[in-house]
C-alpha cells in the first residue's frame, strides 16, 4: 500500500496535476458544470489531483493522507473516502 502511494505521488510530482488525464473530460465537463465545479472544489480542498472516473459517473480526488481526504469529504455533500487497492507491480 505504501509503495503504491509513493509511486503515485512521485508521478504527480514529476507530471503535476496535468499528468492525470481522462479523454472524456473534454466532452463531458463543458456539458456538466456540476462535475467541473466538484473537480475544482477538490483541488481547492487540497487534492493533489482530481478528475472524472470513466465516463463521468464519479469525480475523485487524490490526497496526501486519509485525514486530508476526510477534511475535504466533510465539505462535500454525499462524498465518501475510499482507499486505493494495494498495487501489485
Amino acid at each position: 500500500d505504501g509503495a503504491f502511494h509513493e509511486m503515485l505521488f512521485s508521478f504527480f510530482e514529476e507530471e503535476g496535476i496535468d499528468g492525470m488525464y481522462n479523454v472524456f473530460e473534454s466532452v463531458v465537463l463543458p456539458e456538466c458544470p456540476g462535475a467541473t465545479s466538484l473537480r475544482t472544489r477538490l483541488i481547492l480542498l487540497g487534492a493533489r489531483g482530481a478528475m472524472m472516473s470513466g465516463s463521468g459517473t464519479a469525480v475523485f480526488g487524490v490526497f496526501d493522507s486519509e485525514a486530508a481526504a476526510r477534511y475535504a469529504a466533510g465539505d462535500i455533500e454525499g462524498a465518501i473516502v475510499a482507499r486505493s487497492a494495494p498495487a501489485y507491480i
